[in-house]
């Protein structure tokens, strides 16, 4: 089977029914470097920055007048992206990268978030959780149960794959199915699979109400690397060098007052899913990232695809980092 996610598949048919190629955007000098740009990003935890960004005066600070619009899927934010409807989109290095591989001309900008080197018997940002009343009790116990993931060959399929890898477990032994993110906690309390994967809040949320039960994190099996943030087509990067450095240096700032205000970044959550503030202080968030995307966060997550699928269509690492010269001065 290859493991090519969803993400890949639709992402080349929206692209050949919208004649979206790497169409060049209109050529310009540094002296016209746009001063609006609209950013597509997902209303979650790692997509925070962006709007703390606008709301603390990062952007404008950068001289930047930036639009955050609410992202579908990076499947269909893609054409959009090489149209230059938008500027930049949220994306994953896992995603990316597959895309990448089918010719598509992406450029990681900068992360939101990094993985973690947490203890895996501690909740992290990304988890399997089972319903409370589960005969579940620990990892081995998935042998022979059904799994549900977004995607197989996804980030959070590979990750919970290597997770059991790591515990001696056979992630062979698991039946794991595709069910979409928003009826997997469903599709778990009606008893259809066994254990879900969940990202924050929504796996505290339903733990809260009593619906499920926290089994183990898969944060950590690819330690500290960048993994979700902002993409670039190819064509952007080049053309406005200038305003891709902006919008980096405003997003670490961001990411930096986030790691330093949790609370204001608590009230966000707490705003973006109408939750109260008791529960959003209980959730677990992503760790903001406070670098560039670097060969160090990419290399790892290329051979990890490779080894789940040796035939799998893949580009070289470099291909998708931008040059160093797009960030000369700014610290990395």
């Amino acid at each position: 089977m290859t493991l090519r996610t969803a993400f890949s598949t639709i992402l080349i048919i929206g692209l050949a029914f919208t004649g979206c190629a790497a169409k060049p955007t209109e050529d310009t000098t540094n002296a016209n470097e746009p001063s609006h740009v609209v950013i597509s990003t997902a209303p979650s935890l790692a997509g925070i920055p962006a709007t703390l960004a606008v709301d603390q005066g990062f952007f404008e600070e950068e001289g930047l007048e930036v639009e955050v619009v609410p992202a579908t899927s990076p499947a269909e934010q893609a054409p959009l992206l090489l149209k230059g409807d938008i500027q930049f989109m949220y994306s994953g290095v896992h995603d990316t990268l597959l895309a990448a591989g089918q010719d598509m001309p992406f450029k990681l900008v900068v992360p939101m978030t990094m993985t973690g080197s947490i203890d895996d018997a501690e909740p992290g940002f990304g988890n399997l959780i089972v319903a409370a009343d589960s005969d579940i009790q620990e990892p081995a116990d998935l042998e022979g149960r059904t799994v549900s993931v977004t995607s197989i060959g996804g980030t959070s399929y590979m990750d919970f794959v290597t997770k059991l890898q790591q515990l001696d477990v056979d992630p062979d032994e698991v039946n794991w199915v595709e069910v979409p993110v928003q009826s997997s906690l469903d599709r778990l309390s009606q008893g259809q699979v066994d254990a879900a994967t969940s990202s924050e809040p929504f796996g505290t949320m339903a733990v809260e109400a009593g619906d499920a039960r926290f089994l183990m994190s898969a944060d950590d099996v690819i330690p500290d690397v960048g993994f979700l943030g902002l993409v670039t087509s190819d064509d952007y990067a080049s053309q406005h060098p200038e305003t891709v450095q902006a919008v980096a240096n405003a997003i670490l700032r961001a990411n930096q007052y986030a790691l330093d205000h949790p609370e204001t970044v608590e009230k966000m959550a707490a705003e973006t899913f109408d939750i109260s503030p008791e529960l959003a202080a209980q959730v677990s968030y992503p760790t903001y990232a406070t670098r560039l995307f670097s060969a160090e966060d990419v290399v790892p997550q290329l051979e990890r695809i490779q080894r789940f699928d040796p035939d799998a269509s893949l580009p070289e690492a470099e291909s998708i980092l931008l040059d160093d010269s797009v960030f000369e001065g700014n610290n990395s």
